[in-house]
């Protein structure tokens, strides 16, 4: 896990920061919300950090904020509104649904404009309860609208009738690191690292 987690976290990180690029916003120095800070969570983290970024850790683990915390980063125990930021980059990898219509009235209420959702996990799923409000919003109180589809990404306005917001879902919410076509997220030679580490 060592070693495949470092592998991981600077292809997500390379991938995500090319994505982002198409919606004309940076990753370097950008506020960051890492939900999940688990082995592959923060490895991300450690990647990101060369990025400059502004990190904020969420996890519903207490000994794991605390690992973040003693690591040197702001952590929280849920997210609120006054938790989101104007052109923040939410990275979810927790392997579970992690940001669903809770989290986006909360985003609704908050001071930002606009954020960005982008995964790592491995699973399709951190993100699965927005992708079905967009789908069928009934008895959700809120309405989406497709503003924007580019590269890798699709802009949406959401209103709970009194504010309007904007997100990105990068790559669909899928894995930003299995998204792209005939591009390796890990060579046969790192596999092989892995493998031995494994045996080893």
């Amino acid at each position: 896990m060592c070693l495949e987690s470092v592998f991981i976290a600077q292809k997500i990180v390379e991938e995500l920061s090319s994505f982002i690029a198409y919606t004309n916003h940076f990753l370097n120095y950008s506020k960051v919300l890492m939900i999940g800070y688990g082995i592959f969570g923060r490895s991300v983290v450690k990647k990101l950090s060369g990025y400059k970024c502004d990190i904020t850790v969420y996890d519903t683990d207490e000994l794991i904020r605390d690992a973040a915390e003693n690591e040197g980063y702001h952590t929280i125990k849920e997210i609120q509104s006054e938790d989101f930021y104007d052109h923040q980059i939410i990275i979810a990898m927790t392997g579970n649904k992690s940001f669903g219509l809770k989290e986006l009235k909360r985003y609704i209420d908050s001071d930002a404009d606009e954020i960005l959702l982008s995964s790592g996990s491995s699973k399709d799923i951190e993100y699965k309860d927005i992708l079905n409000l967009i789908q069928d919003p009934s008895d959700s109180g809120l309405e989406f609208i497709l503003e924007e589809t580019g590269s890798f990404y699709e802009k949406y306005s959401v209103s709970n009738g009194e504010r309007s917001k904007y997100i990105y879902i990068i790559a669909n919410g899928m894995p930003v690191n299995f998204i792209r076509k005939n591009v390796i997220s890990l060579t046969d030679k790192m596999v092989d690292l892995i493998f031995a580490e494994m045996a080893m």
